[in-house]
């Protein structure tokens, strides 16, 4: 992340909660830290790469990844990912984080 000068804090301000607040750092830090998660950053990390170069065309799959992604996080299903205030991510990591912030947002912890 930090050789894509991608700043945990600095995104979630990119998606707000409905409160008008914004998840602690330290929860989405708490997360990845999670291998299941980590891997899945790693996985949106290769598919940007690949999308960014053209060589990905169609995220539908990735789609699905993210919600599957959201549903394990949140603990159900049929919640949609978060959509960023601005354009400050590539599309696919904005869909990752998307539906990181998706999930968390939706437990009851």
């Amino acid at each position: 992340m930090a050789e894509r000068k991608l700043d945990l804090e600095q995104i979630l301000e990119l998606f707000p909660v409905k409160s008008g607040g914004k998840i602690p750092v330290s929860r989405l830090e708490s997360v990845l830290m999670t291998p299941y998660y980590a891997s899945f950053l790693e996985s949106a990390l290769a598919v940007s790469n690949e999308y960014q170069k053209g060589l990905v065309k169609d995220l539908a799959f990735f789609d699905d990844m993210c919600a599957s992604v959201t549903a394990r996080l949140a603990g159900k299903t049929g919640i949609p990912p978060r959509e960023a205030v601005s354009g400050g991510l590539p599309i696919v990591m904005a869909k990752a984080f998307g539906a990181l912030v998706a999930g968390i947002t939706e437990q009851h912890y």
